[in-house]
């Protein structure tokens, strides 16, 4: 953030951010990883798999693309974070099929091929949009495999004012400009970005992959959501 000071990313008078200044300082941090070196990309880049298949005629449409970070988008409808990562991952919105006959919806999934140490996390919202993050991120990859991530940190940005909340002796912890206190639940409201790191990987073993609403396991979510686009 200092450093995004430094070049007058979106910087007001006084100091102070705007409401879009988290994803300019965002989109600048992304940009700087994905035109860094190798060293650094080996670090962040996900490669993502997003394929679409037909239920009926088993047309599939996919493509892998690098990212250096994953996008959770603001959906149509109140969802709480942990669903909206679900969404990002199996989203029975898709779209139609053409290949055949009965013009079925092809669900959407996306699928991490290859999972950095590093994670980066970049959530879009409103200010009443409740963006509480998993501690443990599962991330469904190839053969029923698993990308699992621990929540190391967040930047949180609210009412034109970044801060943020780490891992620290197995707590998490609110820095503030002048306070160092263990985490509340409104301390994560409005995270702009999650960081987490991988840890030793897992099976799904039949498991279902989705976070859960209290710790990041498994639950299931009810209702559909619009595509983001």
């Amino acid at each position: 953030i200092s450093y995004a000071r430094e070049r007058q990313w979106q910087q007001r008078a006084g100091g102070e951010w705007g409401p879009g200044d988290p994803q300019v300082f965002a989109r600048h941090l992304f940009d700087g990883i994905s035109e860094g070196g190798a060293d650094l990309q080996r670090e962040f880049i996900v490669h993502v798999r997003k394929e679409y298949r037909c239920p009926i005629c088993a047309y599939t449409r996919a493509r892998t693309k690098r990212y250096p970070f994953i996008a959770i988008g603001q959906p149509d409808t109140p969802a709480t974070l942990q669903e909206r990562i679900h969404w990002y991952f199996d989203n029975e919105d898709g779209r139609t099929c053409t290949r055949c006959v009965y013009g079925r919806n092809m669900p959407c999934t996306r699928r991490i091929e290859q999972g950095p140490p590093h994670l980066l996390v970049n959530v879009k919202h409103d200010d009443t949009s409740d963006t509480t993050p998993p501690q443990m991120l599962r991330c469904p990859g190839p053969d029923d495999d698993i990308y699992q991530y621990q929540l190391i940190g967040a930047v949180v940005y609210s009412r034109g004012h970044f801060t943020s909340v780490i891992l620290h002796d197995s707590e998490y912890w609110h820095l503030g400009d002048f306070d160092f206190r263990r985490a509340e639940p409104v301390d994560w409201q409005s995270v702009n970005m999650l960081v987490y790191n991988r840890v030793p990987p897992t099976s799904l073993d039949g498991m279902e992959h989705r976070p859960s609403k209290e710790d990041g396991r498994n639950f299931q979510s009810g209702g559909k959501r619009q595509e983001e686009g």
